[in-house]
C-alpha cells in the first residue's frame, strides 16, 4: 500500500491533492488538526492528513468538515452527510461577517451553499462533496489553462493595474510551460517605464535560459515576434495602468495590436474591492475587444477571506483562467478549472473553523 502525508490549510485542499496524486480510490487513514505555533507564523497549515491506496480501508472523508478530528470519532458516532454539510453551513454567514465579508458575499455564498447541498427529490440525501463542488463550479465561468496548438506560436499578453503581480505571473507561466511541459517560450516586455520591471523579468529569463526582448513601439514588437516565429509560446509583459487612464491604455494597445495576440490575460489582485476589479475588466476588454480575454486572479494569499471575491467571480464577464497565491516561481500558480471550487470552499472553511 502506498501512503502519503499531507500538511494542508484545509481538508478540502487535502482531498484535492489526494485525488490528484493517489487517485480517486485512495482512502484517508488519519487526520489531525494542528495547533498553531507562534514560531512558525509562515506556515498556515491547519491539518495533517495521511492517505493510502489500499482499497480495503474505508474512506473517512465523509466527515471531513467536522471541527472534531475524524480519528476521534467512533463507528457508532458517525453522522449523516446532511449533518456534516449543515455543520459547515449553519453558522457560515455569521462567521464570515466577523471576518469582514460583505453582505453581498454572505448572501450569495449562503444561498448557493443551500442550493448545492439541498436534498435531492426522491433520494432523501444530499449530494456528495464532489457533487457540491461541481454545483458551485457551474456558478463560475472557468476557462482552464491555456492550450497551445502544435505548429503555432501562441501570443499572450498580461495587462492590468500597477502592482498586481503581472511580471511574477509571467515568470510562473513561463516556468510552467517551459520547464514542466517542455515548450519553447519567448518573453517580451513593453514595461520600459519601470527599470526594475525589465531587470526582474531579465533575472527570471536568465534563470530559465529563455530569450527576452524589450520593445518600445509597434515596429519593435513586430521585429521581436519575427524572431520568435518558431516558438510555441510568447508571453508579453506590460506596464501597469489605472483603469481610469484610458488614454495610456489605448497607447499601450497600439503596441499590443502589432503583436496579433491570441489571448489577453487581465490580471487583477484578489485583495481589490469588487468595483475596482470590474473597472479593470471593463477598461481592458473594451480596448482589446477583438482578443480573447480571460482573468488571472493574483495575491489570493493576501486576502483575509476569499468570500469577498466570490460575487465578482460569479458575475465576471470574462472567464477565469489562473490564480496565484504567493511569490514562489512556478509553484504558486493554479488553474481555474472545476476542482478549483474545492480549494475555494476549503479556504472559506478554514476561516469558518478558525
Amino acid at each position: 500500500m502506498e501512503t502519503k502525508t499531507y500538511r494542508v490549510r484545509s481538508l478540502a485542499e487535502a482531498m484535492q491533492l489526494i485525488s490528484q496524486e493517489l487517485g480517486p480510490d485512495a482512502s484517508v487513514l488519519h487526520t489531525r488538526r494542528l495547533q498553531p505555533r507562534p514560531w512558525t507564523w509562515w506556515d498556515r497549515s491547519q491539518w495533517e492528513v495521511v492517505a493510502g491506496t489500499d482499497p480495503t480501508v474505508p474512506d473517512r472523508f465523509t466527515q471531513f468538515l467536522h471541527d472534531e478530528p475524524v480519528d476521534a470519532l467512533t463507528p457508532d458516532a458517525t453522522t449523516t452527510k446532511l449533518d456534516t454539510f449543515d455543520h459547515f453551513g449553519d453558522n457560515l454567514g455569521e462567521e464570515l461577517r466577523q471576518w469582514g465579508a460583505s453582505a453581498e458575499a454572505i448572501r450569495l455564498l449562503t444561498s448557493d451553499w443551500k442550493a448545492a447541498t439541498a436534498v435531492d427529490a426522491g433520494h432523501g440525501d444530499v449530494s456528495s462533496w464532489q457533487q457540491v463542488t461541481q454545483k458551485f463550479a457551474r456558478q463560475l465561468n472557468l476557462a482552464g489553462g491555456l492550450r497551445l496548438e502544435p505548429g503555432k506560436c501562441t501570443r499572450v499578453a498580461l495587462v492590468g493595474p500597477t502592482g498586481v503581480g503581472k511580471t511574477t505571473t509571467i515568470a510562473k507561466l513561463a516556468a510552467d510551460f517551459h520547464l514542466r511541459l517542455g515548450h519553447r517560450v519567448g518573453l517580451i516586455t513593453v514595461d520600459t517605464f519601470r527599470v526594475a520591471a525589465v531587470d526582474q523579468l531579465q533575472a527570471y529569463a536568465g534563470i530559465m535560459d529563455l530569450p527576452l526582448s524589450v520593445v518600445r513601439n509597434p515596429q519593435e514588437m513586430r521585429d521581436a515576434l519575427d524572431q520568435f516565429a518558431d516558438f510555441d509560446l510568447v508571453l508579453i509583459d506590460t506596464v501597469g495602468r489605472s483603469p481610469r487612464d484610458r488614454q495610456r491604455i489605448e497607447a499601450m494597445n497600439r503596441t499590443l495590436a502589432a503583436a496579433n495576440l491570441d489571448h489577453l490575460l487581465i490580471t487583477i489582485s484578489a485583495s481589490s474591492d469588487r468595483r475596482t476589479m470590474e473597472a479593470a475588466v471593463a477598461a481592458y476588454t473594451s480596448v482589446a475587444s477583438a482578443v480573447q480575454s480571460s482573468l488571472v486572479l493574483t495575491k489570493v494569499d493576501e486576502c483575509q477571506t476569499l468570500a469577498n471575491v466570490y460575487p465578482f467571480l460569479r458575475d465576471c464577464s470574462i472567464p477565469w483562467r489562473y490564480w496565484t497565491n504567493g511569490q514562489q516561481v512556478p509553484d504558486d500558480l493554479g488553474v481555474a478549472q472545476s476542482d478549483v471550487v474545492a480549494w475555494f470552499l476549503g479556504e472559506i472553511e478554514l476561516v469558518s473553523a478558525s
